[in-house]
């Protein structure tokens, strides 16, 4: 595949977008190749797929394995252990508890 004029080699097509629908149609580079490439700067957003209820751990490693120089300089946004739903439906479970 030529960008620029310049010939890269595909290594993968994504299977799904079900996550990412704005990728339909794009092509992803190595950080670094862009860099060197197109003289672009770091991406402005990353996006990670997770286990439920690792959201506490990615928010509190994230940022030291992207920039381990300068992990103050991201701000990491991660869900809860445990969602909202989760715990207003645990709430209505221990009323009925308590009524019973």
């Amino acid at each position: 595949m030529f960008i620029d004029g310049i010939a890269y080699a595909v290594v993968g097509v994504v299977a799904s977008l079900d996550a990412r629908a704005e990728l339909l149609g794009a092509v992803i580079l190595p950080t670094g190749t862009a860099r060197a490439d197109f003289g672009l700067a770091a991406p402005g957003d990353a996006q990670a797929r997770i286990a439920v209820g690792a959201g506490p751990q990615l928010r509190g490693q994230a940022a030291l394995a992207l920039s381990p120089d300068d992990p103050e300089s991201l701000e990491v946004d991660a869900p809860d252990g445990r969602s909202e739903l989760g715990r207003d439906v645990q709430a209505d479970l221990n009323e009925v508890f308590l009524v019973l």
